[in-house]
Order: C-alpha cells, then sequence, then structure tokens
C-alpha cells in the first residue's frame, strides 16, 4: 500500500495504491474517489482517463 498526494489542476487529494504482482489493469482504478474529486472522465474504451 502507498499513499500518495494527486494533484491535478488546483485539486489536490492524498490517495491510497495498492501495488500488486498481476497484470491488473485500467479497471481497477474506476470507482476511485479522487477520481470524481478531480472531475475525470475515465474511459474503459481507451484506457485513459479525460480531464
Amino acid at each position: 500500500m502507498i499513499l500518495l498526494d494527486v494533484q491535478i489542476r488546483s485539486v489536490k487529494r492524498t490517495t491510497m495504491f495498492i501495488v500488486t504482482p498481476s497484470k491488473a489493469n485500467f479497471n481497477v482504478l474506476l470507482g476511485r474517489e479522487w477520481i470524481h474529486g478531480v472531475g475525470a472522465v475515465p474511459s474503459t474504451v481507451h484506457q485513459k482517463i479525460f480531464f
């Protein structure tokens, strides 16, 4: 488990990341509070996060 300060534009959030030895993909990020908090739009089709 790693706690990092994530800052996007003027919004700063402390976010917990869990590192696993697997082939996890973008789906692991969905539902995280910081995505909503910074106004991001996740795209599973493009496997990117848009701001």
